[in-house]
């Protein structure tokens, strides 16, 4: 009895194939957030860790709630990946354009201070070509 769940409407229902996600089966064994992820991306990814606790705001950007406040998922995701905070300049961009798509392979690490919009690698590889003394001097 693994696969089933007592649902809202206190009848057994057949739980997500996802592993770890524990919602009710709506189609093709998904339940419905992860059957829209598999029509709109073509796969499922990654059972969300946070199930509790997330909201999508106005933005399509997911919010997980965290010492009492809403964070952005996709900043936490790439601040975990780095193993620090991320810096007020530090922005993360969604590589396809899908603000909820926060597979760590869907993010990228931008700066925005100037130029803005600079991708981190791109503006240190600008700063090596344009500053050679001042970087020789760091070393």
């Amino acid at each position: 009895m693994s696969d089933v769940t007592w649902h809202r409407n206190r009848r057994y229902a057949p739980e997500c194939s996802v592993g770890g996600c524990g919602e009710v089966h709506k189609s093709l064994g998904y339940c419905n957030r992860h059957y829209q992820r598999v029509k709109r991306l073509g796969s499922v990814g990654i059972a969300d860790p946070i199930r509790k606790g997330w909201i999508r705001d106005t933005h399509g950007y997911i919010r997980v709630k965290v010492n009492g406040r809403y964070r952005m998922q996709h900043r936490l995701i790439m601040a975990e990946h780095l193993g620090r905070p991320l810096e007020p300049w530090e922005n993360v961009h969604h590589i396809n354009g899908i603000r909820d798509d926060n597979r760590l392979e869907n993010l990228e690490l931008w700066c925005i201070p100037q130029p803005q919009g600079q991708r981190v690698a791109d503006l240190a590889a600008w700063v090596v070509a344009t500053y050679p003394e001042l970087v020789h001097q760091v070393r």
